[in-house]
């Protein structure tokens, strides 16, 4: 009677285990595609921030506002290295390089800028164009 009722607890235990790891695996699981859809969400807005601020800078050009075009490209270039960082985390290295190189061009848009060159309106169009690519490249490369 006695080894019965132990034979009855290792099973009912055993049971127990797995039950809470079967329910620990199915919650993980659930949270590990969450943190994947968040960190795509990420990626998209650095993107997107480097984008706006290049945009921004394009306007300050068009109204003959050197100084402030010339912060701006600097913001945007700082955003587009923080985003091709999160790329190159995310595993999408070649987007990161590509990112990169708007960076670049970003810089030169700077420094044309604070030249007061309108030169900086060009350079600044083909890192909005990189950057522009980068993101489509990304819609089609997520999960």
């Amino acid at each position: 009677m006695q080894q019965r009722h132990v034979r009855f607890a290792l099973i009912a235990l055993l049971v127990a285990i797995t039950l809470v790891a079967a329910g620990f695996l199915w919650g993980a699981s659930g949270r590990w595609a969450a943190e994947e859809r968040l960190a795509a969400v990420e990626r998209r807005a650095a993107l997107t921030e480097a984008r706006r601020l290049a945009l921004a800078g394009q306007v300050a050009l068009g109204r003959l506002n050197f100084g402030e075009a010339a912060g701006l490209f600097d913001s945007a270039r700082v955003a587009a290295g923080s985003a091709a960082d999160t790329l190159q985390h995310g595993g999408f290295t070649e987007l990161a390089e590509a990112v990169r190189g708007a960076a670049q061009q970003l810089e030169e848009a700077r420094s044309l800028a604070a030249a007061l060159d309108q030169g900086a309106s060009g350079r600044a169009n083909t890192a909005i164009a990189a950057l522009d690519r980068a993101a489509a490249d990304l819609e089609t490369r997520q999960p």
